[in-house]
């Protein structure tokens, strides 16, 4: 019983020595397995007389139940440190192997690309994931010899004698929020770019490089995929998908855009830029730039429904966009904006152009914003008055809107411009200097019987509504300001729906603009290119409502804007 059992050996060992037990030193102890049990005196010893007086601690109580569950605990702890041991990797091949991957070509990429197992999401994984970091400075540890406790407990078992402990320790650090960012007083950063071509082998402007592998791959990951990842901390998750770099990459992308615009348009007043730069930066545009760079191809998510992902693509693959321009803002340390602007503005360039050369601003302001009342008044009249009719839908950039002014079913006029308004004041432009046209309408509204071409006198209308007698002869001065309800109140949100429908049958459409912030909102209704009404609420949307209610309660004013039946 007293004979001594097998001693495991450390990693690597040397022959055996003894274990000096410096006087006073409480780094390093022994302890020694025996089948007896020492009386307290036996290890009253003038060395552990010199250690400091021991905590006291709680009589120990276990029941056979929790005795067995310690003994299962063990038993899993073994098994993980022999499956480290076995599989984990050591820092230097950890290095290489996601150096490898890095090298790895855009089509293998793509591979297993809904399951998560792609390059991008794989890179992710083994440099953002403190673990795997661990695991690996665990293995190189181990094999240096600095880690001979690991095979102690790997290869414990009831043969064995447990006669020594030594200290292990870890140099640890709390990790920064962005991978890769350097945070000290060097802001001198170097921007690399790649050569690209887009989809039809047009050559794009180059592609400025995420330095950052791990951060790059992160950009195209989308939340779906890391929410299946069950192991994951909520930080682990909230830094390996891509919503904080998009978040970010939304704000430089719009400042930088503001700072094309303002240059390029000096002339250019606040509502002008506000209106080129959202047609810039909508999901439409940046859906374009993303897939010229094929951004859409390198997306990974875990989104089963193919419906689902498809109504939404548009702005998922935009987003993309904007977390592209959020890394290379993390990954320049946040000092590239400059560099960031000069790559978006070549991007960016065709489309400035277009509006450029299409004198969006220039038009603005050449526009007759009186076109339509004064074409009215030559040629219009209850009976018989000029019509505007939309041709071509738009999209208020590259694809433009086309009206068409009719009176009497013949076209008189013809307008095109991006957007909607604007193309049917040049339509009436165009009609005004159509001399044969006017001429010929202005002979017929002049024939015509002044019963027919203008609304008797006295003539009245009932509100349906309100079941009130109105005068519809006399003008009304406008805007109208309409009372706003209090927060109390509900607001009925089926008013701009029906004013809608009554205008569209009408060949007329309501234009509705949002101003101010906070309690200050002011929401402006136009018709026809005529400001009818206008409510100040803390909601625009109810604002617009009520604007809409009013007009439908009011239908007088329909004829001041140029709305007949």
């Amino acid at each position: 019983m007293g004979k001594r059992k097998h001693q495991t050996e450390a990693v690597g060992s040397e022959p055996k020595r003894k274990h000096h037990h410096r006087h006073g030193d409480s780094t390093k102890h022994r302890v020694r397995k025996t089948n007896k049990i020492e009386g307290g005196g036996s290890s009253n010893t003038k060395e552990s007389r010199s250690l400091p007086e021991p905590v006291a601690k709680a009589p120990l109580t276990m029941t056979t139940a929790e005795a067995l569950a310690l003994e299962y605990t063990v038993s899993q702890l073994q098994e993980s440190v022999r499956k480290l041991i076995n599989d984990a990797p050591d820092l230097d091949q950890l290095s290489e192997y996601v150096h490898g991957l890095s090298e790895g070509s855009d089509s293998q990429d793509s591979i297993n690309n809904d399951e998560g197992d792609s390059i991008a999401s794989r890179i992710l994984i083994l440099t953002r994931n403190q673990k795997v970091q661990l695991a690996a400075k665990l293995k190189t540890l181990y094999e240096q010899k600095k880690l001979r406790l690991f095979k102690q407990i790997a290869q414990f078992d009831e043969t064995t004698e447990f006669t020594d402990v030594e200290p292990v320790r870890l140099s640890l650090k709390r990790a920064g929020s962005e991978e890769g960012v350097n945070t000290g007083d060097n802001n001198e950063i170097t921007m690399h770019y790649i050569n690209v071509k887009g989809p039809n082998g047009e050559v794009l402007p180059q592609l400025p490089v995420i330095e950052d592998r791990a951060l790059e791959a992160r950009v195209f990951m989308h939340k779906s995929l890391i929410n299946n990842i069950k192991h994951l901390s909520p930080e682990d998750v909230l830094h390996s998908h891509n919503e904080r770099l998009e978040f970010l990459g939304d704000s430089v992308l719009g400042a930088a855009v503001t700072q094309i615009l303002f240059k390029r348009f000096p002339n250019a007043n606040e509502g002008d830029l506000s209106i080129m730069r959202s047609k810039l930066v909508n999901n439409a545009r940046l859906f374009g730039y993303s897939c010229l760079y094929e951004f859409d191809k390198r997306l990974h998510k875990s989104i089963t429904n193919k419906d689902q992902f498809l109504q939404g693509k548009q702005k998922l693959v935009a987003d993309v966009f904007e977390a592209y321009v959020g890394g290379l803002f993390v990954s320049g340390n946040y000092s590239n904006f400059k560099e960031i602007k000069s790559w978006l503005a070549q991007v960016m360039e065709k489309d400035i152009a277009y509006m450029e050369g299409r004198g969006v601003v220039q038009e603005r302001d050449s526009l007759n914003k009186n076109a339509k009342a004064e074409l009215y008044a030559m040629v219009g009249s209850a009976a018989l008055h000029p019509q505007y009719v939309v041709l071509q839908e738009g999209d208020g950039l590259a694809v433009n809107y086309k009206v068409n002014c009719m009176m009497n079913d013949e076209v008189i006029g013809q307008g095109e411009a991006k957007g909607m308004k604007e193309a049917g004041i040049k339509a009436a432009m165009a009609a005004l200097s159509n001399r044969e046209a006017i001429g010929k309408y202005n002979s017929i509204r002049m024939k015509m019987p002044r019963d027919r071409s203008v609304i008797a006198e006295g003539q009245q209308t009932r509100s349906e509504d309100k079941g009130e007698v109105e005068d519809s002869v006399q003008p009304v001065d406008l805007p109208v300001e309409v009372p706003s309800v209090g927060e109390e109140e509900t607001v009925d949100m089926k008013w701009k729906n029906e004013l809608y429908k009554y205008l569209g049958e009408r060949k007329s459409l309501p234009e509705y603009k949002i101003q101010g912030q906070g309690s200050e909102i002011k929401a402006l209704l136009s018709i026809n290119s005529v400001p009818v009404c206008y409510c100040v609420d803390k909601n625009g949307k109810r604002g617009s409502q009520q604007c809409a209610k009013y007009m439908l309660e009011n239908p007088k004013l329909f004829k001041q804007c140029f709305v007949f039946d």
